[in-house]
């Protein structure tokens, strides 16, 4: 029942803003209320969850959740191997829920924070990592329920290999940027570049999201350079860190305009 009740105020929520810029009619709007409740039954119908909270996408595709699954437990005392067994069961669970295939999830580092376990199956396709794609994994030895968050990209296997190497995208981005912003520790600027599938259309507002083999590479200024064309598609600045994501209202720098891809 709770969580029939989250999915119902959420969209509840939704009905009183789609209005404003849809057609729904009420009708429509209720089914899309019934459609969100049969997902987050058959969520746990196939899975074996029983939980506290579930975001479930009109795709069917789980955002997160907060709770526990039947047969998977933990000890009082955990150690690593029990927690990695316990998420790598969760992921296989509930892969048809998510947007990439399990052979795209690759175990990352199991470790502890005070009272929470914590782990990510990193996304991975032919040996390139996804931008930011990931199944994270959290288990509250208090509460003793298991978050599962959810940020996997839909993108088909790909034998695409980079045919840029860091050297070249290192030149490309310090012949486009200012002196201020270039690297020229070459050994060292490795820290700031990831050879990655990215969103090319990450800061076009009116654009879906678009990924492709990218470098990333900045530290103040953040540019992503097509790995196969060495095409530039962004080049704008970083708020606080490398790869860390500046509000779509922000303005790209004006001396860059010419090299952000239209």
């Amino acid at each position: 029942m709770k969580t029939k009740a989250i999915v119902v105020v959420l969209l509840l929520m939704f009905i009183f803003i789609v209005p404003v810029y849809g057609e729904d009619t009420e009708a429509e709007q209720w089914e899309k209320v019934r459609q969100m409740e049969q997902l987050a039954e058959r969520f746990k119908a196939e899975t074996g969850f029983t939980g506290e909270s579930i975001n479930i996408d009109n795709s069917g595709r789980i955002k997160s959740v907060t709770g526990t699954f039947q047969g998977i437990s933990v000890p009082v005392i955990p150690d690593t191997l029990v927690i990695r067994q316990a998420f790598t069961s969760i992921r296989n669970r509930i892969t048809p829920f998510v947007d990439a295939p399990i052979e795209q999830l690759q175990n990352n580092r199991v470790y502890r924070v005070g009272n929470f376990w914590t782990s990510s199956f990193e996304q991975v396709i032919n040996g390139y990592k996804v931008h930011n794609g990931r199944l994270s994994i959290t288990y509250s030895l208090q509460r003793r329920t298991f978050n599962v968050a959810n940020s996997t990209i839909i993108i088909p296997y790909s034998t695409l290999v980079s045919k840029l190497s860091y050297e070249d995208a290192l030149g490309i981005f310090n012949s486009n940027v200012d002196n201020a912003f270039k690297l020229n520790d070459v050994p060292l600027s490795r820290l700031f570049a990831s050879n990655v599938y990215c969103d090319v259309n990450k800061y076009k507002d009116d654009e879906n999201p678009e990924y492709r083999l990218c470098w990333l590479i900045g530290v103040e200024k953040t540019m992503a350079i097509d790995a196969i064309t060495g095409e530039i598609y962004y080049n704008v600045f970083t708020e606080l860190v490398h790869l860390s994501k500046p509000a779509k209202s922000e303005a790209v720098d004006a001396s860059s305009d010419k090299d952000v891809k239209q």
